[in-house]
């Protein structure tokens, strides 16, 4: 009977928690994996150490541009496998709704005029 509650309800109630913790610890590695390339381990991050050493600000934007890339891919690919684990019934439910101001509240004023 628990097993039956935890596998049935309490675990896919608790996927999109536990995936969107997992999620943010990929990134976590691909962030502290381009940090590696400081202390010589190399990596994606040594196009923007060895960029910076050369003053070669091309070799820096296109390892940042990589880097960007990867965390990219990493977070729709972490997106993906989070939404295919996630039985349907516990995903979040998209509302959309248009807000209107308060009563006497002007609209904003773009800055200059």
């Amino acid at each position: 009977r628990e097993r039956e509650v935890l596998t049935r309800l309490e675990l896919p109630l608790a996927m999109p928690l536990i995936m969107g913790g997992l999620r943010t610890a990929a990134l976590q590695i691909v962030a502290t994996a381009t940090l590696i390339a400081l202390i010589g381990g190399g990596g994606l991050g040594t196009y923007i150490v060895g960029g910076i050493a050369q003053s070669d600000t091309v070799q820096t934007v296109a390892g940042a541009a990589l880097v960007a890339l990867l965390a990219l891919l990493t977070e729709f690919g972490m997106a993906f496998l989070e939404r295919a684990v996630t039985p349907r019934h516990a995903r979040p439910k998209r509302r959309w709704r248009h807000v209107q101001p308060a009563e006497g509240v002007s609209p904003p004023m773009p800055i200059g005029v």
